[in-house]
């Protein structure tokens, strides 16, 4: 007797290649160079561009936790983060929906 999906499952999270990632990062910030850009074997989990101005730090990270130098990063959702790099004020300016796989604007 076949089982019955459990709608409550979700499959497993997309990731996101480079390109979508970058693309996003752009509709934020034209013109920015990537400081830092660490992965494991599914793909990038952390990426960060300073803007040209050096006045803002984009920062993409992936869903999960991960390690990062002596310490880890945990995210609850795949995001990018826009830092204001005079004050070290942060928001989240963009969250990945899975389910539309788009990117919601905040």
């Amino acid at each position: 007797m076949p089982q019955e999906a459990n709608p409550n499952e979700t499959g497993p999270e997309r990731i996101l290649s480079r390109e979508e990632i970058l693309s996003e990062i752009r509709s934020w910030c034209e013109n920015f160079e990537i400081e830092r850009e660490l992965a494991d074997t599914e793909g990038i989990y952390l990426l960060e561009g300073i803007d040209s101005e050096n006045s803002k730090r984009y920062i993409y990270q992936r869903k999960g936790s991960f390690p990062v130098g002596v310490k880890k990063i945990d995210a609850l959702k795949t995001t990018i983060i826009e830092e204001y790099l005079d004050d070290s004020y942060a928001s989240t300016v963009a969250d990945y929906d899975p389910e539309t796989n788009r990117w919601v604007h905040q």
